[in-house]
């Protein structure tokens, strides 16, 4: 989910759907644009739609269907539970009888609160409605073409950066860039260049913030001063200058692995903690942060990304091209694809073998237009080698999909020769002939 901004709260919203917006796969499965299914597994899959609302605090809505139309009769199969993508045996979920046995409109005209959080601090709820229904005796799949959502509410739209001080008046900025000292000359042909092009920079160093801050540790000192400044000067696009040993990560819980390998394998830096300003990470006060009882709704109040350097070499090759694809991209490139997978489990033949090249096999048929040229590195196919991979990666692609184990500082190719470990990381985001800002 991106950021946005709150607009005037209006008494309704209005959506509309059309009939070119379902498409009815030929095995009966409907696709909605713009929908996801549920887990309702043994019942008809039928997507439905998530709307991101802001709202006043305790504010209740409504929801109604309006101007249904039938779209024609089709047998919509249940929804399966998920399998393994190259399971070779996979026993079919029966339908829900209490479902497909009634002629009664499914989902339902109603809807799901899924989420309430709050962006910038203002409240937002994400709710699902069911635009489309299915009469299962009747075997009839109808769109609801408008559905109005009553209350205080308005959609949420793309934010739109404050350009004045709230508090003095004096004129705020947009862009903060946060490094060491020794590296802040190398940056500033990076701040100019934004400040010129309307988006107005600033470059702060972590000494000065870890000097004027409060906080338990530098992390903290840190999206403290991000708040500050996103509250009082309109700071929405936070660039980190440098690698964690420079600006240092918070590392969050991120689930229980139960694997044994290492003592750190709960948890996982996160970057997001300087995104998410809303609450302190920790508000049990145990010192682990983003558990499940701190309540990190994880919804971003401001831009954050990070640029992994640790040199002034690396500064220079990063900024030079942010520089490049900001005033002259090159064009050459924007129809170069990789993708690289590894034998995530297994042996062929085994029965919990797993390939990830059938998965990103299924992203191409599904979703690649075909004037992409893709070039396919699978361990499967004795090519997905970690030095192959960081080749093609270097002649400069501009999709990249992986398909395989990882960690911080680790993306797993074919173990039988390396994985692309911390150096070639670092290689891939400082040698890229294209990069991105």
């Amino acid at each position: 989910m991106g950021i946005f901004l709150l607009i005037s709260l209006a008494a309704s919203v209005q959506l509309s759907f059309s009939p070119l917006d379902v498409e009815v796969k030929g095995n009966g499965y409907p696709f909605l644009k713009g929908g996801v299914l549920t887990f309702d597994v043994g019942r008809p899959s039928i997507p439905g739609y998530i709307v991101h609302l802001t709202t006043e605090d305790d504010e209740s809505i409504t929801v109604t269907y309006k101007h249904p139309i039938v779209l024609g009769e089709y047998d919509v199969p249940p929804l399966q539970s998920p399998a393994i993508l190259s399971q070779r045996e996979i026993i079919p979920v029966e339908p829900d009888g209490a479902v497909y046995t009634s002629n009664k409109e499914y989902p339902g005209k109603g809807f799901k609160i899924l989420k309430k959080e709050y962006i910038a601090g203002k409240r937002v709820e994400s709710i699902l409605i069911h635009p489309l229904q299915y009469k299962s005796v009747e075997r009839l799949l109808i769109l609801y073409r408008d559905v109005e959502i009553e209350g205080k509410v308005s959609i949420l739209h793309v934010i739109s950066p404050s350009r004045a001080h709230p508090k003095s008046g004096e004129p705020g900025y947009d862009y903060l860039i946060i490094t060491n000292g020794y590296l802040v000359p190398y940056f500033e042909s990076l701040a100019e260049w934004k400040t010129k092009k309307g988006v107005r920079a600033r470059i702060v160093t972590t000494d000065e913030i870890y000097s004027s801050c409060e906080g338990r540790d530098c992390q903290e000192k840190i999206r403290e001063f991000i708040e500050s400044q996103h509250r009082d000067s309109g700071v929405v696009w936070v660039l980190l200058g440098g690698d964690t040993d420079i600006v240092p990560s918070r590392t969050a819980f991120a689930f229980e692995c139960g694997a044994g390998f290492a003592d750190d394998e709960d948890s996982i830096q996160c970057d997001l903690y300087y995104s998410d300003l809303d609450g302190s990470w920790d508000s049990d006060g145990d010192d682990i942060f983003g558990e499940v009882e701190d309540s990190v709704d994880m919804i971003p109040d401001v831009f954050v990304g990070r640029a992994p350097v640790n040199s002034v070499p690396e500064v220079q090759n990063f900024v030079g091209k942010v520089l490049t694809y900001e005033k002259s991209p090159p064009t050459d490139y924007l129809t170069d694809a990789l993708f690289f997978a590894m034998v995530l489990w297994g042996e062929p033949g085994d029965e919990y073998y797993t390939d990830g090249g059938v998965h990103k096999d299924m992203i191409d048929n599904l979703f690649m237009p075909s004037r992409f040229d893709i070039t396919k590195l699978y361990e499967r196919d004795g090519n997905g080698s970690a030095t192959g991979v960081i080749s093609a990666i270097n002649e400069g692609k501009h999709i990249m999909n992986h398909d395989g184990h990882g960690w911080i500082n680790v993306i797993g190719m074919d173990p039988d020769t390396s994985s692309i470990g911390t150096w070639m990381v670092l290689q891939m985001v400082i040698n890229l002939e294209y990069s991105f800002p």
